[in-house]
């Protein structure tokens, strides 16, 4: 996590250059992915992570869809997420870090038929703000949990658990005052505000949006499921 630092805060960017970065908490595994836009080996933009000593490394150049096929959904039928983002700082991810090898939430999830959890870093770079998302343009942090496990009885406990992880990851990122409004859309679960987090004047924008395309609020009311704009008056 150190080395993620490092790699966040260098003052020269590299566009090319980006990671994902997956700690597979119930079983001490973790997925280093460097992903560099040009077939370039050993750029020095990820020296922070060359002092590493990895169990298995490959370093190949692929497609988008090659890279993907890397990473197979397990064939698990259950699964939740939570997201939060956060600026970088070195306390709190070795704080974070703690929280995912040391929670008892992560051992309730674990010790269910196929219970896994894994929460994933994506770092993004100050120059992506000033979109419709609502990105403050700050060197940030996406950061998810997610859980996967097999039967439907194991339904309630599972969703109580990552809930419950969840607060704790937000309880550490405001403590250390590294909130960052954003949810990422893809990463988060649906009791999660997302839409609200692209800021006041985003929301009215798109409420202006649905007035116009939308006068019905079908997308509302009769599409099942999603992210809907908050504050749409329902009851008609």
């Amino acid at each position: 996590m150190q080395g993620l630092y490092d790699y966040q805060t260098t003052p020269n960017k590299d566009l090319y250059a980006n990671l994902v970065l997956n700690i597979v908490a119930s079983n001490d595994t973790i997925i280093l992915t460097l992903v560099y836009l040009k077939p370039i080996p050993n750029r020095p933009v990820y020296a922070p992570f060359y002092k590493l000593t990895p169990v298995t490394s490959t370093d190949v150049s692929l497609t988008l869809h090659q890279l993907m096929g890397l990473f197979p959904t397990p064939a698990l039928p259950r699964w939740s997420w939570y997201s939060a983002s956060l600026t970088p700082n070195t306390a709190l991810y070795s704080q974070l870090s703690n929280l995912l090898t040391t929670a008892p939430e992560v051992f309730t999830i674990a010790a269910l038929q196929a219970g896994s959890v894994v929460g994933t870093v994506q770092p993004i770079s100050s120059n992506r703000g000033g979109n419709a998302l609502g990105l403050q343009a700050v060197n940030q942090t996406w950061f998810s949990v997610n859980a996967a496990w097999w039967n439907a009885e194991d339904d309630v406990a599972a969703y109580a658990a990552l809930a419950s992880l969840h607060n704790k990851v937000e309880a550490l990122i405001k403590g250390a005052g590294a909130d960052v409004r954003y949810i990422f859309r893809n990463d988060a679960n649906i009791h999660q505000s997302v839409i609200a987090s692209y800021g006041a004047a985003n929301v009215a924008r798109l409420k202006n949006f649905q007035r116009v395309y939308d006068p019905q609020a079908v997308f509302q009311k009769l599409v099942t499921g999603g992210q809907k704009l908050p504050g749409i008056d329902m009851s008609n």
